[in-house]
């Protein structure tokens, strides 16, 4: 990702806010996991989507490719049978919220960042 600054950015932007969100909910005496839980997740997509879309252009990348997304299909498999089972409970309000700060943060560091000049024609 160090070669795609604005992928960097969305990340990094990403975990201060969800850090930032989840530490302010605490404060007020909110549950923070279904926050933390949300955040993470559509973070490890993310970092997945962008893992899958490199391989397809660096071949030799297929093989972390194929392990970040048997990893991914383990880890909400494992989750869908915690939360199904009653083994973990997470706020659904948080677990929303932790998705939403994605969306906000992509928007945010889209509409932040300067567009690239190209060569007129």
């Amino acid at each position: 990702m160090a070669r795609h600054p604005i992928l960097y950015r969305i990340a990094w932007a990403h975990a201060a806010l969800i850090f930032a969100v989840a530490m302010s909910l605490h404060v007020i005496g909110l549950p923070v996991k279904g926050t933390l839980l949300g955040g993470g997740f559509i973070g490890f997509s993310f970092m997945a989507l962008w893992i899958f879309t490199r391989a397809i252009v660096e071949p030799q990348r297929k093989r972390l490719a194929i392990a970040v997304g048997v990893l991914k299909f383990f880890l909400y498999a494992v989750l869908g049978a915690a939360v199904l089972s009653g083994r973990f409970v997470a706020d659904a309000g948080g677990f929303a919220l932790g998705v939403t700060v994605f969306i906000v943060v992509t928007f945010a560091v889209a509409l932040t960042t300067p567009m690239a000049r190209t060569a007129e024609p």
